[in-house]
């Protein structure tokens, strides 16, 4: 796999990944900040989001039938985006209690397969997969698990909790940069098959 590919694939990892986390970790507190809605409510969206994490990964098996790694890939970024967008124009109408079970369902689905088909991407273009790649991949996303939460709860804190999904959104924003750069990666790379003398 080309190092190139490698570090735009774990930085892609660090984004989406970290953004996973924030949105699970900060839901509840951005709920109950200002006790804007009550912890049951939160509580159910949390709930929300794990399920449909969970359906959309089950979902993804049938859809790579049809789908290649990339439509896939380009979708499910394309979403988190768009719904990270619609989260950040419901929390300023404070159309709080919709924000966190829309938001939590949409979020869910969209996110729910990123990182399987992130970390499969090398293989789906025929390219060599090590345990050393492999490392890396799984290294930029604990890396954005660890540092993006700790970052956009002290922004809340600071800003309020609003500030929760203007982060997100702009973590997003990284997200699709860094995903526009793997894919024109991905057309530069040609995939040669061994000729019949190099299999002698």
């Amino acid at each position: 796999t080309p190092p190139k590919l490698n570090v735009l694939l774990a930085c892609l990892l660090f984004f989406t990944t970290g953004n996973e986390a924030t949105f699970a970790g900060w839901l509840t507190s951005y709920g109950r900040m200002g006790n804007r809605l009550p912890v049951e409510t939160c509580l159910v969206g949390e709930s929300i989001f794990w399920i449909c994490m969970s359906t959309g990964r089950g979902l993804a098996i049938p859809v790579s039938l049809y789908w290649t790694n990339s439509k896939q890939l380009t979708m499910l970024v394309s979403g988190l985006f768009l719904t990270l967008l619609l989260c950040n124009v419901l929390s300023w109408l404070a159309l709080y209690e919709l924000v966190v079970y829309l938001g939590s369902g949409l979020l869910g689905l969209f996110a729910s397969s990123v990182y399987p088909l992130t970390m499969s991407m090398p293989a789906s273009l025929r390219l060599k997969a090590t345990s050393r790649n492999t490392s890396i991949y799984a290294m930029g996303g604990c890396v954005g698990v660890a540092l993006l939460p700790f970052v956009v709860g002290m922004v809340m804190e600071r800003f309020g909790p609003n500030s929760l999904f203007v982060c997100m959104q702009a973590i997003a924003v990284g997200m699709v940069v860094l995903f526009i750069c793997v894919q024109r990666t991905n057309k530069q790379i040609t995939y040669k098959p061994p000729t019949i003398d190099a299999l002698q």
